[in-house]
């Protein structure tokens, strides 16, 4: 329904299009006709000679040259007007082709969030999460270098669980405060690199283009860093930023159950070998 309306559009606007060129057209004929009537009344006028025969008076030939004159004012206006017309057309058109790819890209963008969302909640093993992560950021946003860091409570610290294009000195674990990425984990707010930034120094090491937070309410669970973009990426746009958000939460949620079902894998797996331990006949029995 939506295609068929998108259609019926695009074949009024051509039609009209069509029919105010043909109309320009015939404008600008009769304004050379004119043009051409004009220069000889007006060459009539000046040697005294007579309008299809008439006798020649200078009151007849002016009045035939008013006439003729306002008509012409009369088609330039109206030729105006249309002009101005067929200009507010093309603008519409221009706009709704816009918007046409706007919503093309919101959908696409759209789509993209719910499949990275599904991924990300598909699986409760913490390697392929991080690996889905990984994924996301450099298929959906078009990262070419980047790092996804996870807290560790014990030692409080960002440790690197995985990478792209990270040198080894890149990838040493962060105190939480320190530098960039230890600033964004500590107040829990996004980075992004403004245009000014951007132009004003070339990529450092250390220095990422964005920094995400992942944090389920007031609780750590790390850090995205992306360093550099692919070649044919110029910057982020509004559907980056919706997966930036996306990963805020759902990343960070997919990641802290995987950790949580990893440990709980652990204890289980150390009480069941304390039951087998106790299930042993005792020597000498």
């Amino acid at each position: 329904m939506v295609e068929e309306d998108r259609k019926q559009h695009g074949d009024y606007l051509l039609q009209v299009f069509e029919q105010g060129k043909a109309f320009t057209e015939q404008l600008l004929q009769e304004n050379a006709e004119l043009r051409t009537v004009i220069q000889r009344l007006q060459q009539e006028v000046q040697e005294g000679g007579g309008v299809e025969g008439a006798p020649a008076t200078g009151e007849a030939l002016q009045k035939k040259y008013q006439d003729l004159a306002a008509h012409y004012n009369e088609l330039r206006e109206r030729y105006r007007k249309l002009a101005a017309e067929l200009n507010a057309i093309k603008t519409e058109n221009i706009d709704f082709a816009k918007r046409y790819v706007d919503i093309e890209e919101q959908n696409t963008g759209l789509a993209n969030l719910y499949v990275a969302s599904y991924q990300l909640h598909s699986t409760l093993d913490f390697a392929e999460v991080v690996g889905i992560v990984v994924e996301i950021v450099i298929n959906l946003i078009g990262a070419e270098k980047l790092g996804v860091f996870v807290f560790d409570e014990e030692t409080e610290r960002l440790e690197c669980v995985a990478f792209e294009g990270l040198a080894k000195e890149e990838r040493r674990p962060i105190a939480v405060g320190d530098g960039l990425q230890g600033k964004v984990a500590a107040l829990g707010e996004s980075y992004y690199i403004t245009e000014e930034e951007q132009q004003r120094r070339a990529e450092k090491a250390g220095e990422p283009l964005a920094c995400i937070p992942l944090k389920i309410q007031d609780r750590l669970i790390g850090v995205i860093s992306i360093y550099r973009l692919l070649r044919q990426k110029d910057g982020f746009t509004s559907i980056d930023f919706k997966l930036f958000d996306l990963l805020a939460g759902h990343a960070a949620t997919a990641l802290y159950s995987s950790r949580l079902y990893a440990l709980s894998e652990r204890k289980l797996k150390t009480v069941r070998s304390f039951l087998d331990l106790l299930k042993m006949p005792r020597e000498g029995r």
